[in-house]
C-alpha cells in the first residue's frame, strides 16, 4: 500500500511517503513558511522525486491535532480535498500519538509529548508500552505533573522514568517538575514535532483493522476551543 501523509499542525512542515512499510521518502520544513503556501508543493516536489504518480496512491494520511488551529485545518483540507478527488481513504492522527509513537516503546518508561498550547499551557498526555493512560488535554504543567504522580508512586521504582517528545518538552526536563519520577528525559532535538513518516505508519495500522475511513469523516482534534471560540461563547452567554 502506497501512502502519501503530511503534518501542518505545528511550526514544522512534514511530508512523507511510504510503500509496504518502507519510507520511500520524507521532506521536513521548519524555516517560518505559511503551510498554506508550501505543503502543495512540497508534496508535489517528493512524489516527482520518488517517482510516484497521484494515481498510485492508495490512500492518504494526516496529523489532525491538537496544535495550531490554522494549521490543523490546512493539513486536513489538504487531504480531505485530495482524498476525494482521487476517491481513496483518509485517516487522522493525533499529533500527540505520533509523537509518543515517534519516540518508541522506550523500555517501560512514561512518555509524554507536550505541544505548546501557548499561555504557560501544554496539550499534553501519557503514553506508557503503547498504551494511552493518561488523556489528550490542555493543561498547565503542574496539572500534568498531579495527575501522572499517583501513577508513578504506584509503579515499580524502576519504571519512574519519564521521556518528554514536543516542542514544550526542553522548558519540562527538569526533575523537581515532576514529583514521583526518578528519572526524566528529554527525547531530543529530533522528535519536538510530528514526523509524517511516522503517521504513514500508524495510518497503515489503522487501515489493516478496518473501519469507514471517508474523507467526509476527517475532522480535527483541537482539545481546546480557540480563543475566538471561547470569546463567541463568551457573549453568547452574556
Amino acid at each position: 500500500m502506497l501512502i502519501l501523509a503530511i503534518d501542518t499542525s505545528g511550526r514544522s512542515l512534514s511530508v512523507a511517503l511510504t510503500r509496504a512499510g518502507e519510507l520511500l521518502g520524507e521532506t521536513t520544513l521548519n524555516i517560518g513558511l505559511r503551510h498554506s503556501v508550501t505543503a502543495l508543493p512540497l508534496i508535489h516536489d517528493l512524489c516527482a522525486r520518488c517517482e510516484v504518480e497521484y494515481e498510485a496512491i492508495d490512500a492518504y494520511a494526516c496529523a489532525i491535532g491538537p496544535g495550531s488551529y490554522t494549521g490543523i485545518r490546512i493539513g486536513i483540507s489538504t487531504i480531505k480535498g485530495m482524498a476525494y478527488a482521487a476517491k481513496k481513504p483518509a485517516v487522522g492522527i493525533s499529533s500527540l500519538e505520533v509523537l509518543a509513537a515517534g519516540a518508541g516503546p522506550a523500555s517501560g518508561a512514561y512518555i509524554l509529548p507536550m505541544l505548546d498550547a501557548r499561555g504557560s499551557r501544554l496539550f499534553s498526555c501519557v503514553y506508557k508500552n503503547g498504551r494511552l493512560i493518561l488523556p489528550e488535554d490542555n493543561l498547565q504543567q503542574t496539572r500534568l505533573a498531579a495527575l501522572l504522580e499517583p501513577l508513578l508512586l504506584a509503579d515499580d521504582p524502576e519504571q519512574r522514568r519519564l521521556l518528554l517528545t514536543g516542542d514544550g518538552a526542553a522548558a519540562n526536563a527538569s526533575l523537581a517538575q515532576w514529583p514521583g519520577a526518578l528519572q526524566v528525559e528529554d527525547a531530543g532535538y529530533a522528535f519536538r514535532w510530528p514526523r509524517a513518516a511516522i503517521i504513514a505508519r500508524l495510518a497503515a495500522e489503522r487501515l489493516q483493522t478496518g473501519g469507514d475511513f471517508s474523507p467526509f469523516l476527517l475532522a480535527a482534534n483541537y482539545v481546546s476551543l480557540s480563543q475566538a471560540e471561547r470569546l463567541r461563547r463568551k457573549n453568547e452567554s452574556t
